[in-house]
């Protein structure tokens, strides 16, 4: 029924072309419905002029001429139709209203402004058998490709409410590395998924992966967050986290460089005999699986809460850590209705404890100890406590990744006022400490010795003085500990209030904003992150951050970092409350102070790098910013008339890009702009024309002004990327 009431649908379609040529639809005179053609013009900003709504030959366009403000929202119709679907230089969020439609695209998909599609379906249908999709702010409730032999190319992050589907064969589906937020997954026999370094987050949903290339995750990570997610063929992947009301069921085997469980963990080989591999497993619930080799596993038990631990057979290369308490204890049983389970251990030693052993051998060519609080049956254990396990701490680098930065003063935040065991040596000196572990480790498995930065047994403000001594240096790892946080529930987004041009030879003070009216902040302890510069145009000897009351902190209740690096065009910047009670509120957390230089112009730059936000509960928060840098104006504002005319596309590109006039017109010069103000390229010209084509292959990867000057002396101005 589906497949006859499309090859009727493309029937009509080809029914329509004879008879009309592909349009420009732009929406103007503000909300309205869809299907109402007085919102419908042949041009930017102009009369209303179709006796039609727009199909799937024709292009439909949503600007800042369109008549709409931040309270307007357009009715969608049921089914929608359209050739390309671009929306663009909206200063506010544009809403379709609630109404779970379908808008058919049988071309491409560009949003650089946000958008809420949170209740409209997008069926990709395309035409040339490619469709690019671009929306980096833009919510939608579903994609899927529904013609054979097609291709979509993911130009940037993706969210979806519901499901990304392939439901026809031989499509091909390339993230091109970026990351994808999904609600669930289905992907037909014979398509292939072309992930890359992506992040795919799974949230409130129930997904199953079938039928897919069991190679093509192999440098992505996986992040299930309130969802249950069963995987029915083979994984290779890079990481794997799993939030605490979660679970993931591997039904073939699994091959992981890394797995953070706070949920529940289910390894189900089937009859495969090949035996799981994970580098190295952190887990703080229930896991239950058939023959499992990994290098290190670490097992963090919550307070008052006993874990089962049930295997047929375990095998540890490198590393075995159980941090459990009274009360807190791991029930290791055999998964089969077998006599005894086996643990092969291939290391000299295992100190464990707070264990309840059931029918478990370990075998290996050491000395395991149970420990002293631990109890059960089975062979080869050494019933009792063995020395304090030590690690080596580096004064400074609190969260054990091998450098002291911004991030370690969150960590010291998160760790107030914990007690634990002295170093031999209270110092700030920075090297290598072999130092016994305390009793807490944090939700990743980094153990609180490495937050008590001087070494005195308690985490305070003093540490930070180890942060400060050592900023910038790192060291050698020995076991390091990359493991993130576990990812909050909540996010939010962090950018500059910057004006629309700044004036050479002025200061400024522009607000740095995290959280806003859309997108507030429920919970925050501590942010940290570097900011880039143009160093062109900014005079980098005047850039500073400056602290003071907000929503955040009052004066004298958190504890602030800054450190400008004027030759690399960096700040960093930490702020962290100590007290243990999470920040409600969004706006304005601190000023960014800097000068612009006399005597220049261009479009200077800015952009957040190695940001983290962290809660109380020691809970990461996914911070929004862009990856690209925030653009601003320098210069002296002169009395140029600009059109918002033209569409400019594809954005990002790599060979050529096509500006669209929606009529003929006669162009003087063409130019283009780096992020220095630098021309690298300028052509001038006397010919008239709707289309104009420039070839950029000569462009390094970056963002660029395109700036196009007309017969009357008016300016079209379009920024695009080049990758």
């Amino acid at each position: 029924m589906k497949l006859y009431f499309r090859l009727s649908l493309l029937f009509t379609c080809l029914l329509m072309a004879n008879s009309s040529s592909a349009a420009n639809y732009y929406w103007i005179n503000g909300s309205g419905n869809w299907n109402d053609t007085l919102h419908w013009s042949s041009t930017s900003g102009g009369a209303a002029f179709y006796s039609s709504t727009p199909t799937s030959f024709d292009d439909v366009h949503f600007d800042n001429n369109s008549g709409l403000s931040a309270t307007d929202s357009i009715q969608p119709y049921a089914i929608m139709y359209c050739q390309s679907f671009t929306i663009d230089s909206l200063p506010f969020t544009l809403r379709f209203s609630y109404s779970f439609s379908t808008l058919n695209i049988f071309g491409d998909l560009s949003i650089s402004s946000p958008v809420d599609l949170s209740h409209i379906r997008i069926d990709l249908e395309p035409t040339s058998l490619t469709s690019n999709i671009y929306a980096p702010y833009t919510s939608i409730n579903g994609i899927s490709l529904d013609k054979a032999n097609c291709t979509i190319n993911i130009l940037s992050t993706l969210h979806l409410h519901g499901a990304l589907e392939l439901f026809w064969p031989f499509t091909t589906f390339n993230s091109n590395s970026h990351d994808l937020y999904l609600n669930d997954f289905s992907m037909y026999a014979n398509s292939q998924l072309n992930l890359g370094f992506s992040k795919i987050y799974f949230v409130d949903c129930i997904a199953f992966w079938t039928n897919f290339n069991p190679q093509p995750l192999q440098n992505t990570e996986l992040y299930i967050i309130n969802s249950s997610v069963t995987f029915n063929r083979s994984l290779r992947a890079k990481k794997v986290y799993i939030n605490d009301f979660s679970d993931a069921t591997f039904n073939d085997t699994v091959s992981l460089d890394e797995l953070t469980c706070m949920g529940y963990l289910y390894l189900q080989d089937g009859l495969n005999p090949t035996p799981d591999t994970i580098s190295k497993l952190v887990m703080y619930n229930g896991t239950f699986f058939l023959n499992l080799v990994t290098d290190t596993i670490i097992y963090n038990i919550p307070p008052n809460v006993s874990l089962a631990f049930v295997f047929d057979e375990l095998t540890v290369n490198d590393y075995f850590e159980v941090n459990g308490s009274p009360g807190s204890e791991i029930f290791m049983a055999v998964n089969s209705p077998i006599a005894y389970a086996s643990l092969y251990m291939n290391m000299p030693l295992a100190c464990l404890d707070f264990l309840s052993i059931s029918d478990i051998n370990v075998y290996g060519p050491g000395q395991y100890y149970a420990g002293a609080n631990s109890t059960g049956s089975g062979l080869n254990w050494i019933w009792s406590g063995c020395a304090p396990t030590y690690n080596d701490v580096w004064p400074g680098d609190a969260n054990d990744d091998l450098i002291v930065d911004q991030l370690d003063f969150l960590y010291v935040g998160l760790g107030y006022q914990s007690i634990g065991t002295p170093r031999d040596s209270v110092s700030n000196y920075f090297a290598a400490n072999n130092t016994v572990k305390w009793f807490s480790s944090f939700p990743n498995g980094i153990n609180f010795n490495h937050t008590d930065c001087n070494g005195d047994s308690i985490i305070n403000a003093d540490d930070t003085l180890a942060i400060i001594q050592n900023y910038g240096l790192n060291h050698p790892a020995f076991a390091p500990n990359n493991s993130p946080l576990p990812l909050s529930l909540l996010g939010t987004k962090l950018t500059l209030e910057l004006p629309g041009l700044l004036t050479p030879g002025m200061n400024y003070f522009i607000p740095i904003i995290i959280g806003d009216s859309i997108i507030p902040i429920l919970e925050m302890h501590g942010l940290a992150f570097s900011l880039l510069y143009d160093t062109s145009l900014i005079d980098a000897s005047t850039v500073d951050i400056q602290f003071g009351t907000s929503w955040f902190a009052l004066p004298g209740a958190s504890i602030n970092f800054k450190k400008n690096y004027p030759l690399l065009g960096k700040i960093d910047f930490s702020t962290t409350r100590f007290d243990g009670v999470d920040a409600i509120g969004g706006g304005r957390i601190a000023w960014l102070k800097f000068s612009v230089k006399n005597n220049v112009s261009g479009g200077a730059f800015f952009q957040f790098i190695r940001k983290l936000g962290v809660n109380s509960q020691m809970e990461e928060i996914f911070i929004v910013a862009n990856n690209v840098p925030i653009w601003t104006t320098v210069g002296i504002e002169e009395s140029l008339a600009f059109s918002n005319d033209g569409i400019l596309s594809p954005n990002p590109a790599s060979e050529f890009i096509v500006l669209t006039l929606s009529e003929i017109t006669q162009i003087l010069k063409v130019e283009i702009y780096n992020v220095n103000g630098t021309t690298v390229f300028i052509e001038e010209s006397t010919s008239g024309t709707n289309r104009l084509e420039v070839d950029i292959r000569s462009l390094k990867p970056g963002m660029y002004l395109l700036r196009v000057q007309r017969k009357d002396l008016t300016y079209i101005e379009k920024r695009f990327v080049v990758q």
